[in-house]
């Protein structure tokens, strides 16, 4: 591998990457689950082709392999090509689309140097081909799927908010009535995940001008909250981050919609651990110990949901 100071964790790269935001919102699709229980059945071709494409999420224990088996298919140009440290792995260089006469489309070109012995070989291999598929800064010039791209950094920097404020909002829903959170309403969620710490009133400050303060956070939790929606309807047809309106089309037949109800009120769909499992999911190198507020033991979500806001990605 790279040398010590330069070892990083890989999930982490991959959670600062658009990428890793990208399947999170996937998953928090209601529709996009029951395509996965249906096996493909659905009527929206659309959402169809997103599940040929992503596969079943929930078979894979976490985001990265299901990186390594899928992701890097659909969101790399199909000549890879990775930038990394020039010096690799006992001695083995990459070669880039640059350095190749002709295009050698997926695949990972090595130069190996002669004197090096079948094992290190073997070894050398193994390990760079792990650090190229998680390391790397990922080409998508013609990739199959690509983020859109804006410059609107104000617009990137809402998509970590708006997923925040509603994986919080499911936690909420299903909380127990003993649950510290199952009154939380918009203010709570904006003051919990700081969606504008700017407007928290402060001691001092007048009643009018307080009661100013709690009606802008409780604007910005519902705009989070609109945001997810709009995310999530893009995402479902294979763009992201996207806000635009997607005409509606029908996917499930009366059957399915009904199975689908059914499903639901069972609790098969986003069940009060739901959350434990997509933080599981898409930071699995993330063991979080809990922690107490006022002395009394927070809930686990809330410990999960403050892991998941220091994620930092690129804008």
């Amino acid at each position: 591998m790279d040398t010590a100071n330069l070892a990083l964790r890989g999930n982490d790269l991959l959670a600062s990457s658009l990428h890793f935001w990208w399947v999170a919102f996937l998953r928090s699709s209601k529709d996009f689950w029951w395509i996965c229980q249906q096996k493909g059945k659905c009527l929206d071709d659309r959402l169809v082709k997103i599940w040929e494409d992503f596969g079943d999420l929930y078979q894979y224990k976490s985001f990265p392999e299901w990186w390594i088996k899928k992701g890097t298919k659909l969101f790399d140009s199909p000549q890879i090509e990775m930038e990394l440290v020039k010096a690799l792995t006992a001695g083995l260089e990459l070669l880039l689309k640059t350095d190749l006469k002709i295009p050698m489309p997926g695949m990972v070109c090595l130069a190996i140097p002669l004197h090096l012995d079948p094992k290190t070989i073997s070894e050398a291999i193994f390990k760079l081909f792990t650090t190229a598929r998680l390391r790397g800064s990922h080409f998508d010039q013609d990739a199959k799927y690509q983020i859109i791209k804006s410059g609107n950094k104000k617009a990137y920097k809402s998509i970590k908010p708006a997923y925040l404020t509603n994986a919080l909002n499911v936690c909420i829903d299903h909380s127990n009535a003993s649950d510290q959170i199952n009154h939380w309403g918009t203010y709570q969620v904006s003051k919990f995940l700081e969606l504008c710490p700017q407007h928290h009133p402060k001691a001092g400050d007048s009643i009018i001008r307080t009661r100013s303060k709690q009606k802008a956070m409780r604007t910005k939790s519902s705009q989070a909250t609109s945001m997810a929606a709009k995310l999530i309807a893009n995402v479902e047809i294979g763009r992201f981050p996207s806000c635009t309106d997607v005409p509606m089309k029908a996917r499930w037949t009366p059957n399915q919609e009904a199975d689908l109800n059914t499903a639901i009120s069972c609790g098969q769909w986003q069940k009060s651990s739901w959350f434990e499992s997509e933080h599981s999911f898409m930071l699995p190198e993330h063991l979080i110990s809990d922690t107490s507020f006022d002395g009394l033991k927070q809930q686990r979500c809330l410990d999960l949901l403050s892991d998941m806001r220091e994620v930092r990605h690129a804008c």
